[in-house]
């Protein structure tokens, strides 16, 4: 049997660097989920509050994706840059039909006021949102289609509107 000597004065530790472990481990979690918050809320768009008498305004511009991104803070910074060109806006189809959606079950909008005739899609995801469009006039609400010049996949869109306007 081993017999351990402890001197006089020095108090034997028990699990000292444990909870020290343990604690610095809780502080860094906490100001790393703290720094997260303040800088979410920071980069975060401020919600959208719809007021009674509202116009859904669906901008047909950029290509037309599957899914809808989230939008890159440096694309956009080095879109500022000269010499750099914008990036091209990416519209998710997903977006698009859950927003017609939510504005035929809303009071608050009106209607829907279809803007450009610039958005690059196919005619499948043309045939969705058209679909979508049509099924939002079965609440009794309007579409009205304003674009300098179309093609033909927008003018197929703006052709369910109860009013096509076009610059001469």
């Amino acid at each position: 049997m081993i017999k351990i000597k402890q001197t006089k004065g020095q108090p034997r530790r028990k699990h000292g660097c444990l909870w020290t472990a343990i604690v610095c481990v809780l502080l860094y979690v906490g100001l790393c989920g703290l720094m997260g918050y303040f800088m979410g809320d920071l980069f975060s768009a401020p919600a959208t509050k719809l007021e009674a008498n509202g116009i859904y305004q669906l901008q047909l511009k950029g290509t037309l994706v599957e899914q809808g991104q989230e939008e890159d803070p440096f694309a956009a910074l080095l879109g500022e840059v000269p010499g750099y060109g914008a990036p091209d806006a990416n519209v998710g189809l997903d977006d698009i039909l859950s927003n017609i959606r939510l504005a035929k079950s809303d009071d608050r909008i009106l209607g829907i006021y279809l803007d450009g005739g610039s958005l690059s899609m196919g005619p499948a995801s043309a045939k969705a949102i058209r679909d979508a469009l049509l099924d939002f006039k079965t609440s009794g609400k309007w579409i009205i289609a304003y674009a300098s010049n179309y093609g033909q996949m927008n003018y197929y869109l703006a052709s369910v509107a109860d009013k096509i306007c076009l610059n001469p």
